[in-house]
């Protein structure tokens, strides 16, 4: 990889970390004003839940480019987001932060698990629709996403389905 190659892989993965924090710090803003007490490890699933979709869409524009863009192109993304999180956790704790690192830098860390279960639910989906465009990855983001927010926070069906319905709107508007 070329030197422009280079700089095309960190002006992409700036641009593609800066959609994921801004909409992560959307979602977790409303989640605080609506009284909901967000903590460190549902900033993380929820910040997981954009990366999913924004790398997914990364790629799918690069395919032209080769698996080393790619790879490159994913490792400076996961690390902006690590240290992204960090700095809005702002905590200072030695373990909290390698927990940050463990879980989006670390192969086969929580990330990738969680990567694994969007991918395979992405899957059984698409298989099931000739539709499967950037429409269909922001319904099924804003699905994966919401689950997680009805689980944790134990959400009724209405606030689910409100959740759902303004992180796809969200998606939409700024895709």
């Amino acid at each position: 990889m070329g030197f422009f190659s280079n700089i095309s892989i960190a002006s992409k993965s700036t641009k593609v970390s800066k959609d994921i924090g801004l909409h992560a710090t959307e979602l977790i803003n409303t989640l605080i004003s609506q009284s909901f007490h967000v903590k460190t490890h549902d900033t993380i699933k929820i910040t997981m839940g954009f990366m999913h979709h924004f790398l997914y869409l990364a790629n799918a524009e690069s395919v032209n480019k080769g698996n080393d863009y790619r790879l490159k192109l994913n490792a400076l993304i996961r690390e902006n987001i690590a240290n992204w999180v960090k700095k809005i956790v702002a905590n200072s704790d030695p373990i909290s932060l390698a927990s940050i690192d463990s879980a989006f830098m670390h192969d086969n860390g929580e990330y990738d698990e969680d990567l694994k279960r969007y991918v395979q639910e992405y899957k059984g989906k698409a298989a099931q629709t000739t539709n499967a465009n950037e429409f269909f990855t922001h319904e099924h983001t804003s699905e994966f996403i919401s689950r997680y927010l009805k689980d944790v926070f134990e959400l009724n069906d209405e606030q689910e389905s409100n959740f759902q319905s303004l992180i796809y709107s969200n998606l939409r508007k700024k895709s």
